[in-house]
């Protein structure tokens, strides 16, 4: 019975960190990421277009 208590009252901090380590929260932290530097290449492109190099 002590184990039953035990995982009920430690479900909360394994649903956390499930959701914390979940593949689409990456996911989206990398996609955030790479959106960032494709935006950053395009400006500095833009900036080279326009200073005629």
């Amino acid at each position: 019975m002590e184990n039953l208590a035990l995982t009920t009252l430690l479900l909360p901090f394994i649903g956390a960190l499930v959701v914390s380590f979940s593949p689409q929260r990456r996911a989206a932290e990398w996609g955030g990421f790479v959106r960032r530097a494709d935006h950053a290449v395009h400006v500095v492109t833009d900036l080279r277009v326009l200073s005629g190099r």
